[in-house]
């Protein structure tokens, strides 16, 4: 079944839907701001949520964890870092955090692609898994960026 308008052209059926869903999608990004204390709260809430799943992947390594069983710890925390990310890309924070929120949304987003690459070339053997994630974090984007962020915030007064 073809949707056609009155004149019979779907072409104007498509345009129509497309700028009906230009309209949601513009509507939905448009965050009501957040005053400093929530945002600041909400930068605690955030940042607890992944040091939660980031710590699970240290308790791993440092138990020497299976191959599998770190595959799942890192890429639990990369989907950790990757939802806080996109918690931040839809905030809107106070004026004073705006660059240093988009820096912080981009750096965990950042953070969970190198997480999941890592993740997908871990070394087979428990004791050569530690090794290769220090030399993926030596050169990793995201981490840097993060730290980045906060330090922003952190003179901003968020933290």
């Amino acid at each position: 079944m073809k949707l056609r308008c009155a004149t019979g052209s779907p072409f104007i059926v498509v345009a129509a839907v497309t700028i009906a869903a230009s309209f949601v999608v513009a509507g939905s990004s448009a965050a009501t701001p957040v005053t400093k204390a929530r945002y600041g709260a909400m930068l605690k809430q955030e940042l607890a949520r992944i040091g939660k799943v980031e710590r699970a992947a240290q308790l791993g390594l440092a138990r020497r964890a299976p191959a599998s069983e770190m595959k799942r710890l890192i890429l639990a925390w990369a989907a950790g870092a990757n939802d806080v990310g996109e918690a931040f890309q839809q905030v809107r924070p106070p004026a004073d955090a705006v660059a240093a929120n988009a820096l912080l949304a981009r750096g965990e987003i950042t953070t969970a692609r190198e997480l999941t690459d890592a993740a997908k070339h871990l070394p087979s053997k428990p004791s050569a898994i530690g090794g290769y994630l220090a030399g993926v974090f030596a050169d990793a984007r995201g981490p840097k960026l993060v730290i980045q962020a906060l330090t922003k915030l952190r003179v901003a007064g968020y933290y």
